[in-house]
């Protein structure tokens, strides 16, 4: 009876654990994602002002 109820636990903090490891590399990726979303703005950014003065 016990045994169970101590296998149970260890299988929810598990999956506890494993689901904030999870969220930790959501928030992550999405930073990495924002970020090179940002570099790339403005690169393209840069790179059309100077196109622009180009001409």
């Amino acid at each position: 009876r016990w045994i169970q109820y101590i296998i149970i636990l260890n299988f929810l903090v598990l999956l506890l654990h494993f689901l904030n490891c999870c969220l930790w590399v959501e928030i992550v990726s999405l930073f990495c994602l924002l970020t090179k979303l940002l570099y790339t703005i403005i690169l393209y950014y840069y790179s059309f002002i100077m196109y622009s003065k180009h001409f």
